[in-house]
């Protein structure tokens, strides 16, 4: 006779009692302390064992007893329920499964993250109408207008005139595209595109470009944004990864602040992931390419923005050479970026 001691919950009520079930030599189950309904072993359902923790024993009707004596239960396993005595604690010591089981994880996580996330948000901001951009632009202006921009100080002249070269430049699509300027110390000279189309640019970003056609082919790199609905796609990216989030450590509270407090800081950083800030310049170099435009302006605004900022000009370097730092940067390295320009301006050999 095999006897295990525990905590036995009727299903009721949050009052346990102690208690000392008896398993005889048949398998049937008995108790000390509390009237149980005879059972068979082999008709209860055994909690797997995941280290020292307490484990748990269901029985038909909805008792329930928690215990300690895992190697009991994995000894009437092993008698009454042969292929279910601590399979999960079996794999718990081989090291070669944890190691397994660790890759599998990182693979997958690499996966979804790289493939899985960026595919679908592709796919569903296919689905979603252009009136979401606007509704979720307006709201994300009125934050950063509180938090980072000040009123430009640029001339009304100034801003008519960058107004003009700016609507020379739109795509035929339905979108109300405006360009706004403001003044941030935060951001310096940058320019960002809203979700409902409206493209921001700072006076320092203004002041920084001797040659308004360096400004165009800014203009056109977030027109790119907008063309191809970056900011949405980023948004939908971020609640699958909030998500995944969720899924990895059951922490629903987590993932969904990550997407609260997301928006605002997504543009006040002003970076889009890897993959989209390359198609947004590929959609500055194909319309510059067709309008005869130098595709070395573009190499040559880059250049003079990262001279303006210490901690970017840190990670350009001299070298043609990606490091793992710039596999992490949410940036394309601005170096093959300008490359890639100046390439196509003739300006710099293939690699």
């Amino acid at each position: 006779m095999t006897l295990i001691r525990g905590r036995l919950y009727d299903g009721e009520s949050a009052d346990c009692h102690e208690v000392v079930i008896r398993v005889d030599t048949a398998g049937y189950l008995s108790s000390e302390g509390y009237q149980l309904p005879r059972h068979h072993f082999a008709d209860v359902a055994v909690s797997p064992r995941v280290g020292n923790s307490p484990r748990y024993v269901d029985f038909p009707g909805g008792l329930r007893l928690e215990t300690d004596d895992s190697d009991l239960l994995d000894d009437l396993l092993r008698e009454w329920q042969p292929g279910q005595s601590g399979l999960a604690h079996r794999l718990e010591k081989n090291s070669r499964m944890i190691l397994l089981s660790l890759f599998s994880l990182v693979l997958v996580v690499y996966l979804a993250v790289n493939f899985g996330i960026p595919a679908l948000s592709r796919s569903i901001t296919a689905l979603l109408p252009t009136s979401l951009d606007d509704r979720l632009g307006g709201e994300v202006l009125e934050q950063l207008d509180g938090l980072i921009f000040q009123p430009s100080t640029l001339a009304a002249t100034r801003q008519d005139q960058l107004r003009a070269r700016f609507r020379s430049l739109l795509p035929d699509l339905e979108r109300d595209f405006r360009i706004a300027f403001r003044s941030s110390e935060l951001l310096g000279a940058n320019a960002i595109a809203l979700p409902d189309a409206q493209i921001i640019f700072t006076d320092q970003l203004v002041e920084l470009a001797p040659d308004d056609e360096m400004l165009a082919a800014i203009m056109l790199h977030e027109i790119g944004h907008v063309a191809q609905r970056h900011a949405m796609r980023a948004v939908i990216g971020q609640a699958g990864l909030s998500m995944l989030v969720f899924v990895l450590t059951g922490d629903i509270n987590s993932a969904s602040s990550a997407l609260v407090v997301m928006l605002p800081s997504f543009f006040i950083q002003s970076r889009y992931s890897r993959e989209l800030e390359w198609e947004a310049d590929g959609y500055a170099l194909d319309e510059m390419l067709r309008r005869d435009l130098d595709p070395a302006l573009f190499a040559a605004i880059m250049e003079r923005m990262l001279d303006a900022d210490p901690e970017e000009t840190a990670t350009v370097g001299e070298t043609d050479r990606t490091t793992l730092l710039d596999y992490f940067q949410s940036h394309p390295p601005s170096r093959l970026r300008i490359q890639r320009f100046r390439q196509a301006a003739g300006d710099a050999p293939s690699p």
